[in-house]
């Protein structure tokens, strides 16, 4: 195992490389133990490799920055412990075709002080197998896909170290699937503006006010997991923005443990499905799914209030439709599950509260049936004991 750099910009193959603690020549290409430093060149990938790890910051002889350039279609990046860049960005994927794979047997995966550590902005697709961590500085993403391609990332994804370093980003209109849990730090976990976003794992609100696990303000999420606000700060799980930002969740939404931390804050114009549980929070305010848009949510699984909180709120500026097609409705006692002022109610849900002096009232326009108004009512109880509303 040594520690080396290339001595002059170029191909991979054909570079000479030093040791950076003497200076003195490597005498051959990188070994599979070996830890690289780019030397503030620019490196073109011209063969598989496999490394203990690849870095541009300084070391010994070794100056700070250097790019690494991979540009042919099939490439293979095996590093095993680390790819974390510095001042600039460290890994450049830029295959317009095929499949280039980045993993290795413990890989890591970390942005820098201000630039990402790998950069994703061609139509290749891209395959990476590591945990992925934003950097300590603004820009320092640990990895950014840009432009097009479907991409898949294995590993657990956590917020920077700074409020606008991203464990990952998304533009353009890629197709990205993570499998791993999202969690928000300082820096947002996974900020997608555009593209269609797939998770399977859990989404948490990180140690930040607005450090969400995943924000979205465009294109489409698809998580096959829970959302869950922060403990501590005003973090949600989720945040969905923007005029075409639509999800779908899977598993329980679950507001935060302080107030203004949801599960999932929803301000922009889209549609939210939820198709399982939603849940208050454990302090009055930290609602499941908080909406301020005027946007369409689904919730095709059961509604309920915590013993201080409210599952769902909308105070949007114009009006949201809010329907509920499967159920129970689970009001607390005093606390409604639903405080909402639009919703429509399909046939055949139950609504019941807690027992309770005075049940919780409800001010809102409910309708059964279809979005429209009307429809079959099924030969059944649709509210139970819920008092004059």
């Amino acid at each position: 195992m040594a520690d080396i750099y290339p001595t002059v910009a170029g191909a991979w193959s054909t570079r000479t490389w030093n040791v950076c603690g003497t200076g003195l020549a490597y005498g051959t290409t990188p070994q599979t133990t070996d830890r690289v430093f780019l030397n503030n060149l620019a490196i073109t990938l011209d063969q598989d490799i496999t490394l203990d790890s690849l870095r541009n910051t300084v070391n010994g002889s070794a100056a700070a920055g250097g790019t690494l350039t991979s540009n042919t279609a099939g490439r293979n990046i095996t590093v095993d412990t680390a790819i974390a860049s510095g001042t600039v960005n460290l890994l450049a994927v830029t295959a317009t075709s095929g499949t280039t794979t980045i993993t290795g047997a413990a890989l890591a995966i970390t942005g820098g002080s201000t630039a990402a550590c790998i950069i994703v902005n061609a139509a290749g697709n891209v395959s990476i197998t590591a945990s992925v961590t934003g950097g300590v500085g603004s820009a320092g993403h640990g990895i950014a896909f840009s432009s097009s391609g479907t991409h898949t990332v294995a590993g657990n994804v956590v917020g920077g170290g700074n409020a606008n370093s991203f464990g990952i980003t998304q533009s353009g209109t890629t197709t990205l699937t993570i499998t791993g849990n999202i969690t928000g730090s300082t820096g947002v976990a996974v900020n997608s503006t555009a593209g269609t976003l797939a998770v399977t794992g859990d989404v948490l609100g990180g140690t930040t006010a607005s450090a969400y696990g995943i924000s979205k303000s465009g294109g489409s999420l698809n998580l096959t997991g829970k959302s869950t606000g922060s403990a501590t700060v005003t973090a949600s799980g989720i945040t969905l923005s923007g005029g075409a930002a639509t999800a779908t969740i899977s598993s329980t939404i679950t507001g935060g443990g302080i107030s203004g931390s949801y599960g999932v804050s929803f301000t922009g114009l889209g549609t939210l499905t939820a198709n399982g549980n939603v849940v208050g929070g454990s302090v009055a305010g930290a609602y499941g799914i908080n909406i301020t848009g005027a946007s369409t949510t689904l919730l095709n699984a059961q509604v309920s209030a915590s013993a201080t909180c409210s599952a769902v709120i909308d105070t949007p500026s114009q009006a949201s439709y809010i329907k509920v097609t499967n159920g129970p409705i689970v009001n607390s006692t005093g606390i409604n599950a639903l405080a909402v002022a639009h919703l429509c109610v399909a046939a055949a849900v139950d609504w019941t509260i807690a027992i309770g002096t005075t049940p919780p009232n409800y001010s809102g326009t409910v309708t059964i049936g279809n979005k429209s108004g009307g429809g079959p009512v099924a030969a059944r109880t649709i509210l139970t004991n819920i008092g004059t509303y």
